[in-house]
């Protein structure tokens, strides 16, 4: 079974051009975000919209620009055109029902639980850790 890394670097490969290109700077800038909440990577950005510098090395720090506003525009592209896939394949759909598994959450209010019914139905996310912030001396 794939792991979180794997199933980004194959999506971001699926997307192809500049973003199979830069899969490993990428997932480390998606790692960062998401367990860190800070970028040290690369360079966001959504100022220019058609950038001409969109996955490009910039500054002789060589961080990665990334338009923001160009990368959510292809991935609503590439999300189109994998559900128009999935719709169509059947070996895809079969791939996919075989990563996922049914679990029986059971009565919240049994074993001693304090949860309501309705609660079961919202996530109880984890809290993220403080931020530290890194800068330039």
């Amino acid at each position: 079974m794939a792991g979180p890394r794997d199933r980004i670097i194959g999506f971001l490969n699926y997307m192809g051009g500049g973003y199979a290109a830069h899969t490993e700077e990428l997932d480390a800038l998606r790692n960062s975000l998401v367990h860190n909440a800070i970028n040290v990577e690369s360079i966001l950005s959504r100022a220019e919209p058609d950038s001409h510098r969109h996955l490009t090395r910039l500054g002789a720090s060589g961080l990665l620009y990334v338009n923001t506003a160009i990368m959510c525009q292809d991935f609503q592209r590439v999300f189109n055109q994998f559900r128009s896939q999935l719709q169509n394949d059947p070996e895809m759909v079969m791939r996919a029902a075989n990563q996922l598994a049914w679990v029986e959450l059971g009565d919240p209010l049994e074993a001693g639980g304090n949860n309501t019914p309705d609660q079961m139905d919202s996530p109880t996310p984890t809290h993220p850790p403080p931020i530290r912030f890194i800068r330039a001396r």
